[in-house]
């Protein structure tokens, strides 16, 4: 009896309330619920729902790897940009020294520049007389007091030390056209008087008649004109037949980067045999550059 009393104790839990229709409907329906509930989500209670995104709305591993790469990307790319803007600014400036700038670009660096040119230089007077002044007297035709024209002659240089060989008793005209180069190979050709005169003016065209003088020489300047061609007819037209013209060509790997503009041994002899100058003759010569010699052809 006992057994049974408990037995249907626990069986009325089941049975619907006293004076309700629909209770063991709605009894079983809500026992249904709650099964679902604990078998979707058995500590929570609730259902869990797919997250492309990830928990709480942030980005999955996937997404988050992506947006770092294209960062990095753009971070390589930005590199790369500036890398080469850098390339294009160091040519320009520093290489060919604003040639393709056009030449008042030119003429300007050399404005700014020209106070810290010679310590920049640094010319040395026994490297000087070995390389510049003994190639070029040497080459000279004999004459007591020769008639000399240094185009493009920067603060003098070989004015300079042209005027200190004791062996030299000529006359020396220095072109340049930075004023403030200029200035400063007046300040250094002033000892020497009336055997020093300066000239402010371009290669093209020179201020001098035709057949004025014994020798021409420009150095280290030709690959920064606008024309080469026309800088060096315009020197042998002043030179007179049996002249001198000492000239230096660029050499080595950053004069091949003067794009439209680089001639390499043969040509620049062709271009002068062209320009009616005979005995050319190219010697090595100081760091970047090869030294040229020719001789103005004799009429007649």
């Amino acid at each position: 009896m006992c057994g049974l009393k408990l037995s249907l104790d626990y069986s009325t839990d089941f049975l619907p309330r006293r004076g309700s229709a629909d209770g063991f409907a709605r009894t079983h329906a809500l026992d249904a619920r709650q099964i679902s509930q604990k078998i979707t989500q058995p500590t929570t209670g609730k259902h869990i729902q797919a997250d492309p995104k990830g928990f709480h709305g942030r980005p999955g591993k996937s997404e988050n790897s992506e947006h770092v790469s294209m960062t990095f990307l753009w971070i390589f790319i930005g590199l790369i940009f500036l890398g080469t803007l850098g390339a294009l600014a160091y040519w320009l400036i520093v290489i060919t020294e604003g040639v393709y700038l056009g030449r008042r670009a030119v003429v300007w660096m050399y404005d700014l520049t020209a106070h810290k040119y010679d310590g920049i230089k640094q010319y040395e007077a026994d490297a000087e007389r070995l390389f510049v002044v003994r190639p070029f007297l040497n080459h000279l035709p004999r004459h007591p007091a020769p008639t000399l024209l240094d185009v493009a002659a920067g603060t003098g240089r070989v004015p300079y030390f042209l005027l200190e060989e004791p062996t030299f008793n000529g006359r020396v005209i220095a072109l340049e056209p930075s004023r403030k180069m200029l200035a400063i190979a007046a300040d250094k050709l002033r000892p020497y008087g009336n055997r020093a005169a300066l000239a402010a003016g371009t290669a093209v065209p020179l201020p001098f008649a035709a057949d004025t003088f014994h020798g021409v020489t420009c150095l280290e300047a030709l690959e920064f004109f606008p024309s080469d061609e026309a800088a060096l007819r315009e020197m042998v037209r002043v030179l007179r037949p049996g002249g001198s013209l000492m000239v230096t060509r660029r050499t080595g790997w950053e004069a091949k980067t003067f794009v439209g503009r680089y001639r390499d041994t043969e040509q620049f002899e062709a271009l002068l045999a062209d320009l009616d100058l005979m005995q050319v003759e190219t010697r090595p010569w100081q760091m970047d550059y090869d030294l040229v010699l020719a001789r103005k052809k004799v009429v007649g």
